[in-house]
This record gives C-alpha cells, structure tokens and sequence, in this order.
C-alpha cells in the first residue's frame, strides 16, 4: 500500500514523499493509521540541522488507529484508537498517514473523549518524568528548570504537581509567558542579572535542591550546577549538544565538596514494561500517568500547544523552529 510520509532530504530541507508499506504486517506487527503526529523541536530540529546524504523519515510520537495486527499481536487492539511510543530502533517514520509499527511498542489506548493530538504530547511528558524517576527521596523544596521550551515547561509542571516550589530560567519572553500561563509564577530572565545570583536570592541563598537543565545545550550545565544546592541533585534531561570551554576541574570540584548528585536523563533506559519487582517507574507507567494528567487537565497545554496543521505545512512548521519564531512551539499534524 501507498503511504504518505515526511522526509528531511537534505540539511534544513523537508517534504512529503510517498513511500510503500506492507500489507502484510510481520510477527507481533501491527500498521497504524496516524490521526496526528507531534514534532519533538529539540530531537528533531538537531536531526533538521544536519548534513545528510540520504532521505530520514521523522517522527517518534503519534496517536493513531490500528488497522491491522500480525501473528502474534494481540487482536484486541485492532480497530482502538492508540498512543504509540515504538521500540527505540523503531522510533521513526512517525510524521506519516501509516505506520508499520515494530513489535514491542507500546500502544496505550486514549481515554475515551480525550482528542488524539492531546495524547501525542504523553511522549513528551514521559521524557520531562525521567528526572524524577530515580529521585532521591530527601531532594524536597526547590526546583529549578532551565530551558523552558517544551520538556521544560513539562517538567516545570511535573515539579509543581509533585510539590516542588518551581523556578524557571530561559531567556526568551516568550517562553517565560508561557510558563506563567500554565502556573509557573517565578521565572527568571538570565540576561537582567547573573542568574545563578536570581536562584540564589529566591532560595535564600541555599541554591535549587532539584535543577533540571532541559535545554540540551552544554554550555548551559556550569551555572546549572553552580544554581544547584550543596547535597542537591542536577538532571541533564536535555542532553549535552554543543561545547563548552570549561576547566572540567571546576565541575568535578563543586560535585566533590558540595556533594551535588548528576544524573543522566535519557528516557530510554528506564524499564520499558511495568514489574512488580521494579524499583524505578517504567515507560508504561509513566505513559498511563501522563494521559491521566492530561485528561483531567493537570498539565496544562495551554499555549503550549500553539498549531495544528495539515502535513503539507510541515516543512514550513519545521523552518519556523529552525528560525526558533516564537509563535511556534508545540506542533501537532492531523493527518486525517
């Protein structure tokens, strides 16, 4: 069968090509009929910077239909209006109208009543929980967020839900309006004045027991963890893109004498499927907590959730985060 998919082409260029799909789904397959598709502007607008020689198919959230299962895949679920979050060699070709879904996705279904292009963003809240999956239990008190573009608005929201006093940080008004909106009331602009000084001043001088560094940016970590308190924890949940020219004898100072804890924060190395003997919280528990949370409204979208679109404007959606337009933020494709 004919399916229409999104394509980044070469560096900065996207476009919707058609591509052929089995009609035959293998073992434990399953092909999803994509209602939406949400862009992820931090993962993909680095693969959308880069030089490419050959075609890559976007995409690794999307809420959709299941129309048909392989062997082995459980018959229940075809004909249910499903979350998709696929297997991580598999977390691609989700900006599409079909989807051969790999085996071993998990495929929660929607709350009944609850629109498609709202569940997409669980994907984005199960990666803004990761943080807070191996929390030490005594980092109480203040939390401090820096980057408050998508993830981080979302884990802003994570932090008040679990009753942190929430403090975010990003230099872009826009940004920092949004969090306002959704609940946020203290935010810093770094650029009025040094911004660790702002943290500390809010904290009573003691620092944020729990910061969040969501902007994926390295540069970003040294006053990241010099905002952190001493025996406080600093999540690199936005990963380490770029460089930074740092005396690394610094950083391993602060984190020796003021026993401040680092932790990774890459959402696919929690355990994927849910065990009574885990310690940690799984994906799928995480998934089932965030489409909890989003349809009872506990996190709020809000304007965080600026456009849905036909897929013919996704290239331009993907040229206005590239050009990090401020009218842009969380884009949904209907793909019906």
């Amino acid at each position: 069968m004919k399916a229409s998919q999104l394509m980044f082409v070469a560096q900065r260029k996207a476009e919707l090509r058609d591509v052929d799909l089995s009609d035959a789904p293998g073992w434990g397959e399953c092909r999803l009929r994509i209602t939406h598709s949400l862009i992820s502007p931090g993962t993909e607008l680095s693969m959308y910077r880069e030089v490419r020689s050959a075609a890559f198919a976007p995409g690794y959230t999307a809420a959709g239909i299941i129309e048909k299962g392989g062997p082995g895949f459980d018959p229940a679920l075809v004909g249910q209006s499903v979350f998709c979050f696929p297997m991580l060699a598999d977390s691609v070709a989700c900006h599409a109208s079909h989807k051969i879904v790999a085996a071993g996705a998990l495929l929660p279904l929607i709350p009944a009543g609850m629109d498609a292009g709202k569940a997409c963003f669980a994907r984005m809240i199960n990666v803004a929980m990761t943080p807070f999956c191996h929390l030490d239990p005594k980092i109480t008190g203040s939390a401090l967020v820096v980057g408050l573009g998508l993830v981080g608005n979302l884990a802003a929201q994570i932090a008040a839900l679990r009753g942190f006093r929430v403090i975010g940080l990003d230099p872009d008004a826009a940004r920092r309006r949004r969090a306002q909106d959704v609940g946020i009331a203290e935010v810093i602009d770094p650029s009025a004045g040094n911004p660790v000084e702002q943290v500390k001043a809010l904290t009573g001088g003691v620092g944020a027991m729990l910061t969040i560094n969501a902007t994926g940016l390295t540069s970003t970590f040294p006053s990241a963890l010099e905002a952190t308190a001493s025996g406080g924890e600093l999540s690199t949940l936005g990963g380490a893109r770029g460089t930074c020219d740092v005396d690394l004898s610094v950083i391993l100072r602060q984190v020796q004498f003021r026993h401040v804890t680092l932790r990774g924060g890459w959402e696919m190395v929690l355990p994927r499927n849910s065990s009574p003997a885990d310690r940690t919280p799984s994906t799928e528990s995480n998934l089932r907590q965030a489409l909890e949370w989003l349809r009872t409204d506990k996190i709020r979208l809000g304007s965080l959730w600026t456009h849905t679109i036909r897929p013919t404007e996704l290239p331009a959606a993907y040229s206005a985060l590239d050009s990090a337009d401020a009218a842009y933020l969380g884009v949904v494709a209907d793909w019906r």
